[in-house]
């Protein structure tokens, strides 16, 4: 079975342990390897600060922000005017 994406990314990111939903042994395991590393698990656990950050709201919100402004300035340049709501029985 292929991992799934928020797998990678927490492996990517160093962010956190995974097992699938359905793997209760892999769950199980997990949380045996977690008692059992005690204190020393916040010195293995080193996530990658600046990867995450990708994922942050204001940030997300930018690079959303920055792609409409971008897509505004194309129709602007390109003289076409697309409506942004357009309604069932409204000629253009």
């Amino acid at each position: 079975m292929p991992r799934a994406r928020h797998a990678r990314l927490l492996d990517e990111m160093r962010a956190g342990w995974w097992a699938s939903d359905h793997d209760v042994d892999a769950i199980r395991q997990l949380f045996i390897d977690a008692a059992t590393r005690g204190d020393s698990l916040l010195t293995a656990f080193q996530p990658d600060v600046e990867k995450i950050a990708q994922y942050e709201r204001k940030v997300l919100a930018q690079r959303y922000a920055a792609l409409l402004h971008s897509i505004a300035d194309r129709q602007r340049e390109g003289g076409s005017q697309v409506p942004v709501v357009q309604h069932v029985g409204t000629e253009k």
